[in-house]
């Protein structure tokens, strides 16, 4: 199997079946943060929708933590306004510190989601990693300039993830 690729894919997080997963077991999700839980470089909110996400993760057993390649004064930001404890800078797709944040959900790779907008960082990261990874779709086309360039590399391994083969969501 192609590391860049995802175990399952959803048009959101909110879209997400988490009752589902934690019925299969699953006791942990590790969430990306830049347009993954909130949009690129916004750091004082969350939407609604995955708040109420983060809720129902929480309802069937999933513990959430923000798992992010960002500063810890973003991750600061976010876990006032989420009430998500995180990890910040664990250098996606590096799994270095993935065991750290396994260990504050309280749970095993093989119970652990990865969940994230990107398959060069978030997708790699988790399938090498040994975590089931979850891709949704970016929720707004803003994007670090790094992550454009690995935008082109997820183009050639998902076509349909490229600008003018989107659909748009309204």
């Amino acid at each position: 199997m192609n590391p860049l690729l995802p175990d399952y894919r959803y048009p959101s997080l909110a879209e997400i079946p988490i009752e589902e997963f934690a019925s299969r077991g699953f006791k942990g999700a590790l969430l990306d943060i830049d347009n993954t839980l909130v949009p690129y470089d916004v750091y004082d909110y969350v939407p609604e929708q995955n708040l109420a996400w983060i809720k129902r993760a929480e309802a069937a057993g999933v513990r959430c933590l923000l798992y992010s390649n960002a500063t810890q004064w973003k991750i600061e930001k976010l876990r006032e306004v989420s009430g998500l404890p995180g990890v910040p800078k664990v250098y996606k797709p590096a799994w270095k510190l993935l065991d750290k944040a396994l260990g504050m959900v309280g749970c095993t790779r093989e119970e652990a989601l990865m969940i994230g907008d990107q398959c060069c960082t978030d997708m790699l990261g988790g399938n090498l990693a040994g975590v089931a990874t979850i891709l949704v779709e970016p929720l707004t086309p803003r994007d670090w300039i790094g992550t454009r360039i690995f935008r082109m590399i997820e183009w050639l391994v998902l076509p349909d993830r490229r600008p003018w083969n989107r659909k748009r969501r309204p």
